[in-house]
């Protein structure tokens, strides 16, 4: 048995840590992270215990995710193997997209402000929704909405209903194919969501040795610098919320995420005619996504 403090424990992983990850809080957060994923147990538990008992299996365990993340520079969510979003629990597998605090940020956002309006049936569409957490998101707090939900990839649709059944969750559907042509025929919604591919090649070419060794590149970049997915949606997305009940509520119909580096999606809507629509900060002060009304 290896027993030491739980402070030990922790300042020997955040040194390790610190070889891949410079910020002493970041690597902090990550080693309570690890040390809950190899014990079962939770933070609070562990400090109150005070010290900390791993044994042969818990120790070449820890010692295996501590090397995945330091020399193979492995994502940490990719070896906890789940995220934390919106109140669920997203199993993700590599390459998969790995959901980001920002994304939850707006999806958060959205489902509040739709709680605010009078309740009735409301349908949604999730374009490339990859592990599902956008959309699961939307169904599981937005009980009176049947979302559906499209993604190109197999893998991403095949891990999006694992994620729907892990969180018991109904009024979802998933389907496989580009965008809107994996929608069913007469196919119509009341909002359309999206975080579709957004990098251009330049942007890519400067993301962190995480996301370039380990994510796939299709699920970040787009052609045309970053904005081919945007065109595409804003395109054919009137057709689909024709019928829309949001617009008698003033309410947009449509939000995407959009990266900081998009300077230009202003002038991509106003070539859709589109003149009500608000682009939104996060919480570190980027721009990061639009709501429109279509």
């Amino acid at each position: 048995m290896n027993t030491k403090t739980i402070q030990q424990q922790l300042q020997e992983i955040i040194q390790k840590l610190q070889k891949n990850i410079p910020n002493t809080t970041q690597a902090e957060q990550e080693a309570w992270w690890l040390l809950e994923k190899v014990t079962g147990l939770p933070k609070a538990i562990m400090i109150t215990k005070g010290s900390l008992h791993l044994n042969v299996s818990q120790q070449k365990m820890l010692n295996n995710c501590i090397d995945q993340r330091v020399l193979e520079k492995k994502p940490l969510q990719y070896i906890l193997g789940t995220v934390p979003f919106c109140g669920l629990t997203i199993d993700v597998l590599p390459p998969l997209l790995i959901p980001r605090p920002e994304t939850e940020e707006w999806v958060t956002w959205l489902i509040n402000k739709i709680h605010a309006l009078p309740l009735e049936p409301i349908k949604i569409l999730d374009l490339c929704t990859g592990t599902g957490c956008i959309g699961l998101a939307l169904a599981a707090n937005l009980t009176h909405a049947q979302v559906s939900a499209t993604d190109n990839n197999p893998t991403a649709i095949s891990c999006a209903q694992n994620n729907q059944m892990k969180n018991d969750i109904k009024n979802i559907t998933f389907y496989i194919g580009d965008l809107f042509s994996a929608l069913p025929p007469k196919f119509t919604c009341d909002l359309i969501v999206s975080n579709p591919p957004y990098l251009s090649i330049q942007e890519y070419a400067n993301a962190s040795e995480d996301v370039k060794n380990w994510e796939d590149i299709s699920a970040l970049v787009a052609p045309d610098n970053g904005l081919a997915f945007y065109k595409q949606i804003l395109e054919k997305a009137p057709i689909f919320l024709s019928n829309s009940m949001l617009k008698k509520y003033n309410f947009p119909t449509l939000v995407f995420e959009i990266g900081p580096a998009q300077n230009h999606i202003e002038k991509i809507i106003a070539q859709h005619q589109i003149t009500s629509f608000q682009v939104f900060h996060d919480m570190h002060k980027q721009r990061r996504w639009v709501a429109l009304q279509i």
